[in-house]
């Protein structure tokens, strides 16, 4: 049991002990002690009363009152389109408060007596929903949000067709239209339109048609900094084209193209704020992105952040000229990710999981894990499907399969860490998986450092990270080498940390191992 409490608050879990402090475990039978370590991060309270650090504790509130309201209890029931709130007043007062609700969109009351369905206009702030409320004594009270379903065409709400004009504000004045009016689509019908970043709240989709471009233009000042993450950290850094924060159930959807302007961009100064991502979703539970061409990122494509139940299908993702850090897909501190049926042509990694760099990624304690990737097409690259280099945080359960990469990828199958990363890294298989003219097959380069980095000092993490099951089973194909297997000179790969079952690989040059105690490599294939 305390090994599941342990492995909890790694993940990120808030772990609260409430009165006295363990320090001991016992067996079933009570005659076996054993002492225990708590983790560093959890929090204490002696005393059993409700305390500043029980509230830091607690998640955060569905629905949060102006005053403490002693009588008012509720219920909240979620659907696919929307939720219902039950308050009632379980007091012999009146109570008059303004009520925060965790949700957006359409808002109605329904009268229990009559059974109709009232329109009720709230205040939106922050992603939640104001409501100035009154409850009488033992009075009960049925609230409705539904997410809007209306369409909002820009070309209908004043926003021209133009490959000349920048119309940033326009644009960004029909998402807030939306937004306002409970939540919908907005739609970008056949014609071009530039703008800079744009920033899609809670509720709100979009939908890019077959024969639209949506364009980035490279104008710095219409791309402010805002907090993120990048590369593993969290900081103040330049947006990106299209922002989706806190926007759960979001879809963005449609058979048109998005094109960063990475190669224009890619002349402009990466310090201090870098260059804007293509896509980033950040808190997006349960969105998803398809069908689109996104084309020229700037720098990462699709960067999904802090995410949980996440589906991206069907895109068609290219930078055919130079663009640094021009990643196709970075999967970030995220659970339960679906990846299918994409093509990549990048000057970066495909796909890259990442989860924390060094001691912030490890401060988050937010793991990788539970991801699927299949039926993938995965052209040029400087990996195919990879794993860090920033993974502090820890990465697990990922499985590949029923893919094909080409076209002189680098590392298909990739896995980077540093020195001072941490984390684990486990349970990671990849399944028929196809491989023609690649570089290498195989990257495992646990001393991988980025060219600002060669000549700095080596710092070590306590502990390093761990590289555990990783699995290659019915992968075929041909490179120049078979590639390479590299741990840290303190802590070596253990034997059994890889698993080949029915693989044949046929190269100009064999497997370059070094810290690794795995002895048999040869079911991988053989040099011709």
């Amino acid at each position: 049991m305390w090994a599941k409490i342990e492995e909890f608050a790694m993940r990120g879990g808030k772990l609260l002990f409430w009165g006295r402090r363990p320090y001991e475990l016992v067996s079933g039978s009570f005659f076996k002690v054993s002492g225990i370590s708590t983790p560093q991060k959890a929090l204490y309270e002696g005393n059993a009363v409700w305390s500043p650090v029980v509230e830091a504790a607690m998640p955060s509130c569905e629905i949060s009152t102006s005053a403490p309201q002693s009588g008012l209890r509720y219920q909240r029931r979620v659907l696919s389109d929307g939720c219902f709130y039950f308050l009632f007043n379980e007091g012999d007062t009146p109570l008059s408060f303004t009520a925060s609700f965790d949700e957006v969109g359409k808002l109605s009351r329904w009268d229990c007596r009559s059974g109709e369905i009232i329109p009720v206009e709230g205040k939106r702030q922050d992603d939640r929903t104001l409501l100035e409320l009154t409850l009488e004594p033992w009075e009960s009270l049925i609230l409705c949000f539904e997410r809007g379903k209306t369409e909002f065409n820009v070309r209908k709400l004043g926003v021209k067709s133009s490959s000349k004009l920048e119309q940033t504000a326009a644009i960004q004045a029909v998402i807030d239209k939306a937004a306002e009016q409970g939540g919908g689509t907005v739609v970008f019908p056949r014609g071009t339109y530039l703008s800079g970043a744009l920033f899609f709240p809670r509720g709100v989709s979009l939908r890019v048609e077959k024969g639209a471009l949506l364009k980035a233009v490279v104008a710095p000042n219409l791309f402010p900094a805002v907090s993120t993450r990048f590369e593993g950290i969290e900081r103040d850094w330049r947006c990106a084209f299209l922002n989706f924060d806190n926007n759960d159930k979001v879809c963005v959807s449609g058979e048109g193209t998005i094109d960063g302007s990475g190669l224009e961009w890619s002349k402009q100064s990466f310090a201090p704020i870098g260059r804007p991502r293509l896509i980033c979703f950040t808190n997006c539970d349960s969105g998803s992105i398809s069908s689109l061409k996104l084309r020229n990122q700037a720098s990462w494509c699709v960067h999904v952040l802090y995410t949980e139940g996440f589906r991206i299908e069907n895109l068609d993702i290219e930078a055919r000229e130079y663009i640094p850090s021009s990643d196709g897909v970075d999967i970030d501190s995220c659970c339960d990710v679906y990846i299918g049926g994409t093509r990549f042509y990048v000057h970066d990694d495909c796909i890259s999981i990442k989860s924390g760099k060094d001691e912030d990624g490890r401060r988050v304690a937010r793991p990788s894990e539970d991801i699927l990737i299949e039926n993938c097409h995965f052209e040029y690259g400087h990996g195919g499907i990879t794993m860090g280099s920033e993974i502090s945080g820890s990465i697990r359960n990922v499985v590949s399969r029923n893919c094909l990469i080409e076209n002189g990828n680098w590392a298909p199958i990739r896995f980077k860490s540093q020195p001072s990363r941490g984390g684990i890294v486990e349970n990671i298989s990849f399944e028929d998986i196809r491989i023609d003219n690649a570089l290498k097959i195989i990257e495992v380069n646990f001393n991988w450092r980025p060219g600002s980095q060669r000549n700095m000092p080596v710092e070590y993490s306590d502990p390093v990270t761990v590289l555990r099951n990783v699995s290659l089973k019915n992968c075929s194909g041909n490179a120049k080498s078979l590639g390479e297997v590299q741990g840290f000179d303190i802590a070596p790969f253990e034997k059994g940390t890889f698993h080949f079952e029915n693989c044949r690989f046929e190269t100009e040059s064999g497997l370059r191992i070094k810290n690794a105690a795995e002895d048999d490599f040869s079911t991988l294939g053989q040099q011709f």
